[in-house]
C-alpha cells in the first residue's frame, strides 16, 4: 500500500458565489505531477471515494492524522463527481461562512493557479517500464484546499508526496531482470525456490541495484523465518548468499564485490556473524542439556568463550550435575501446615448486665 499526495489545478470551474458552489473543479488528474500515472480502475475508485467527502483547509499535522482535522479547517465538500478522460471533476460546495470563503473565491475568480485541491489517500503502485502506474486506491483519507505558489500549473498532483511512494515486485521479477543466474541457482534448490515468489516493496524510483538489495535482504528474512529448516541449514544457505555477492564475475570476468556483475552489499557477513553466535550458544545448551547441568547465561558466555569442543565438555563435567546440586542445598527443616495462633487468649466472657459491662470498661 502507498501514500499518495497530489495537487490538481482546474482552469474549467465556474463560481456560484449565491449557491457557495464552485462547479467543475479537477480533484483528480490523470497525470501526477510526482510522475505517476492514474489507471481507468484508479480514477473509477476516486470518483467513488471523493462522492460527499469533506473539504479542508491545509494539510493535517501527520500522515495518519487526515481524520481528526479541527472543525475550523472544515471549508465544504464534493458532490456530483464525475470520471472523465483527464481525470475525475465535481462540484465543490463551500460554507459561505467560513472565514476563508472569500479569499478562496476571489482566487478561483481572478487566479485560479492561486490554489489547488490535494488529496490524501492510499493505493497500489506498480512499476512499469520505468513509470510509476497508480492501479488501485484503496482509501482517501481526505481532500484538502491548498496553497502552492510555487506551481505554474490553475486552481482546483502536490510537488512532494506525503510519504514515500513505493513499488513491488516478487523476487524472481527482480532477479530475472538483473541476475538471471543467481535465480537460477536459487531455483535449483527445493527450499530456496518457494521464496523467490516472495513480494518485495521498494521507492518507486529504486534503481535495478536497490531493487536487487531490497530483494536479497526479503530473501533473506524469509529464510530466516522457514522452519522447515533445521537453523544450521539455513545458515548454510545465507553463506552461500554471501559467497554469491563475494565472488560474482564482473564484467571482465574476474571476481568483484560491488560491480554491476555482482549481488549488491547488503551487510550479509554481519548477519552470518551473529547468527553464528547464536548457532554456537545453542550448541553450548544442548552439551549442557546432554551431560544433565543447568544451564544460565554465565555458563553459556564461559562456555562460548572457550575455542573448542573439548575444552567446553571438560569444563561442563567440572560442574555438578543437576542431582548433585540439589543435594549440594541444606534441606529445610518441614514447615508446619497449619500456623497456631500469633496471640493465645483464654476465651473472653461478654458481659451479662450493666454492672459487668462498667467493670469491664474500666
Amino acid at each position: 500500500m502507498s501514500e499518495l499526495l497530489e495537487f490538481t489545478l482546474s482552469s474549467t470551474h465556474t463560481v456560484d458565489r449565491e449557491a457557495g458552489v464552485i462547479r467543475g473543479v479537477k480533484i483528480l488528474g490523470r497525470w501526477s505531477r510526482n510522475r505517476r500515472e492514474y489507471s481507468d480502475a484508479a480514477l473509477r475508485d476516486a470518483a467513488r471515494l471523493y462522492e460527499g467527502i469533506g473539504v479542508n483547509l491545509n494539510h493535517a499535522d501527520g500522515p495518519d492524522s487526515g481524520g481528526n482535522r479541527p472543525v475550523e479547517a472544515g471549508f465544504g465538500w464534493i458532490t456530483g463527481v464525475a470520471l472523465r478522460p483527464d481525470g475525475v471533476f465535481g462540484d465543490l460546495h463551500f460554507f459561505k461562512s467560513h472565514p476563508q470563503a472569500a479569499v478562496i473565491i476571489e482566487a478561483a475568480e481572478r487566479n485560479p493557479r492561486r490554489f489547488g485541491l490535494s488529496h490524501n489517500a492510499q493505493g497500489r503502485v506498480a512499476l512499469r517500464q520505468g513509470k510509476s502506474v497508480v492501479e488501485s486506491i484503496q482509501h482517501v483519507r481526505s481532500v484538502d484546499v491548498v496553497q502552492n505558489p510555487a506551481t505554474n500549473a490553475g486552481l482546483f498532483e502536490s510537488e512532494e508526496p506525503l510519504m514515500s511512494v513505493t513499488a513491488s515486485r516478487t523476487i524472481r521479477q527482480i532477479l530475472s531482470a538483473t541476475h538471471g543466474p543467481v535465480l537460477d541457482r536459487l531455483l535449483a534448490d527445493d527450499h530456496l525456490a518457494p521464496l523467490v515468489e516472495t513480494e518485495v516493496v521498494f521507492e518507486a524510483e529504486a534503481t535495478p541495484e536497490q531493487q536487487t538489495t531490497a530483494a536479497l535482504k526479503t530473501l533473506t528474512a524469509s529464510l530466516l523465518d522457514d522452519q522447515s529448516l533445521e537453523l544450521p541449514a539455513r545458515l548454510d544457505r545465507l553463506r552461500d548468499l554471501l559467497a554469491e555477492r563475494e565472488t560474482a564475475p564482473s564484467a571482465g570476468g574476474t571476481p568483484a564485490t560491488n560491480t554491476a556483475g555482482s549481488l549488491p552489499a547488503v551487510d550479509l557477513r554481519s548477519l552470518v556473524e551473529r547468527l553464528d553466535r547464536l548457532e554456537l550458544l545453542a550448541g553450548c545448551r544442548e552439551l549442557l542439556e546432554n551431560h544433565d547441568r543447568a544451564c544460565d547465561g554465565t555458563r553459556l558466555q564461559l562456555l562460548a568463550a572457550l575455542p573448542t569442543a573439548d575444552e567446553r565438555v571438560r569444563l561442563i563435567e567440572s560442574w555438578p550435575d543437576r542431582r548433585g546440586a540439589a543435594l549440594s542445598v541444606p534441606e529445610r527443616a518441614a514447615r508446619p501446615t497449619v500456623s497456631r495462633p500469633l496471640v493465645e487468649a483464654e476465651p473472653v466472657a461478654l458481659p451479662q448486665d450493666a454492672r459487668a459491662l462498667a467493670a469491664a470498661l474500666r
